[in-house]
């Protein structure tokens, strides 16, 4: 998944709208709320966490307070879930994010890395990156996306 999948799922902490399809969401409820009963295991990329903490603990909510909420009520719970698996960037993950380079196209790093991930893990990735979609039809790439 995404950053845009995960803060979707968590809108009402990043007080913001989910921008991913049903499917995606309940995906990510099987996995969260029913610890993944039908066996769906999700997998997050570190980078996820990175791109949150960057983009979304300078808003309304003071820094601290939404850092230590994201901490608490996201990080730890996902991080304790069997099914849940937040994946570090390792080499594997390098070489297979320093293949992914186009410059039309033009992914951001974060979002090379995020892709890198469900390719290397032969996963669907959650997203409603444009880019991301576009990289993988352009390409012809093996993961399926969902909106």
């Amino acid at each position: 998944m995404d950053t845009v999948a995960l803060v979707s799922y968590y809108h009402e902490i990043f007080d913001d709208l989910s921008r991913i399809s049903a499917k995606g969401m309940r995906i990510i409820a099987d996995a969260v709320d029913y610890g993944g009963n039908d066996g769906t295991l999700l997998i997050i990329p570190s980078v996820v966490f990175l791109e949150i903490f960057d983009n979304w603990c300078r808003v309304e909510k003071s820094e601290d307070e939404l850092r230590a909420q994201i901490f608490s009520d996201i990080f730890i719970p996902l991080r304790d879930l069997t099914n849940v698996e937040i994946r570090e960037i390792d080499l594997e993950l390098l070489h297979k994010f320093l293949e992914l380079d186009d410059m039309k196209i033009n992914l951001e790093n974060r979002d090379r890395i995020i892709l890198a991930t469900a390719l290397i893990l032969e996963a669907d990735l959650i997203t409603t990156d444009s880019k991301i979609k576009d990289f993988v039809s352009h390409y012809g790439l093996n993961t399926r996306i969902i909106n």
